[in-house]
């Protein structure tokens, strides 16, 4: 990895959803009010770098960039677009910059990014939590099997440790003995659920789409596409040159999931919702699917799709909550056990060492 790409990767990070929403909403306000395009991503950099007075600010660095690719034409300037934004929205964009839309676009980013940071804040938060409980009961062990433990399981005091003594006691162990495998075998069961979400497709898949965490997955994208898909298809595209769009930057789960749709749009299925449902994969969910297949021959169907996909946003936020509430519960109870069998084995602990010593 050289020099130049962990620059471009740096910067990347610095232009996370809010700069970008920032950006897009200041570049979709000059251009409504007649600003030209060139001249709105100029005054942008002028105010991102301070006039040029901090040209190497990120934000500058990447107006500057799209300023300079606007003055080449259209392809230059989506090429500089691509190189920053995530696939979804760059998508939307560059639909917007081919139709001349590019304020419509803008928006229909906004709304999307805004989502999605929804969905992802809603995820962390509720995630967050669990994790932090586990930690702490995790902590709490291995801190009984450094202090409590190298006292009271001595060569020939182990053998009459009784009920929650003895529990305690093997439970602290097997922290202080397996903590550092099952900590590495945690790690490795993340990296391979991150490697897995975007790229494991096939029929199993279809399957394991169904419960947690590649629900939450799903549910995550859905929410996605059916924006973006209510946001070209508004701005006049047709559904099979939106399918086709999306599958360039999709990953290779969603981009299984659009082919398929696409072939039975290819086949003369004219309902959107009729072709997620030949597909058989439940994305971007049953009770969505129903509901397009119901109103897809309506003569509104384009704004009736807004309101659905705003719809499935809300009811994807609720979805998240209460598939991750199992695992916050679970946690709870999980820590409050913990709590429980150090408090009550502490003290019997004490008991029946009390009893070994003074009760012969």
């Amino acid at each position: 990895m050289d020099l130049e790409t962990l620059k471009i990767a740096a910067l990347k990070i610095q232009f996370n959803a809010s700069q970008r929403i920032r950006v897009y909403r200041k570049l979709a306000g000059l251009i409504r009010n007649n600003v030209s395009r060139t001249e709105a991503l100029d005054r942008l950099w002028e105010h991102a770098s301070d006039d040029g007075r901090k040209p190497d600010d990120a934000i500058a660095v990447i107006l500057n960039e799209w300023r300079r690719a606007e003055r080449n034409g259209e392809v230059a300037f989506c090429h500089a677009v691509r190189r920053w934004v995530p696939s979804n929205e760059y998508a939307l964009l560059q639909s917007g910059i081919v139709v001349g839309r590019i304020e419509q676009a803008l928006d229909n980013v906004i709304l999307i990014t805004e989502g999605s940071l929804r969905l992802k804040r809603t995820i962390y938060a509720q995630l967050g939590y669990p994790v932090v409980l586990i930690i702490a009961a995790t902590v709490l062990f291995w801190y009984i099997s450094q202090t409590l433990v190298p006292i009271f399981d001595q060569p020939g005091m182990a053998q009459h440790w009784t009920g929650t003594a003895r529990l305690l006691i093997t439970a602290s162990v097997a922290v202080r003995d397996w903590a550092l495998v099952f900590l590495t075998s945690l790690l490795v069961l993340l990296a391979a659920l991150i490697v897995a979400l975007p790229r494991w497709t096939g029929a199993k898949r279809v399957i394991a789409d169904r419960i947690f965490p590649f629900s939450l997955y799903r549910v995550f994208h859905g929410s996605s596409f059916l924006l973006a898909f209510s946001a070209m298809l508004a701005a006049g595209e047709q559904q099979h040159v939106i399918l086709r769009a999306m599958q360039q930057t999709a990953n290779p789960w969603l981009r299984e999931r659009l082919r398929q749709t696409q072939f039975f749009i290819a086949q003369g299925v004219t309902n959107i919702g009729d072709a997620l449902h030949r597909t058989k994969m439940g994305f971007p969910d049953k009770e969505i699917i129903g509901d397009l297949r119901t109103y897809a021959a309506l003569p509104n169907f384009d704004d009736i799709l807004n309101d659905l996909a705003h719809q499935w946003l809300e009811d994807g936020l609720r979805k998240v909550t209460e598939q991750t509430n199992y695992l916050k519960y679970g946690a709870m109870v999980f820590v409050a056990l913990v709590i429980l069998v150090g408090y009550l084995g502490f003290y019997d602990i004490i008991g029946q060492f009390q009893s070994q010593m003074y009760g012969r």
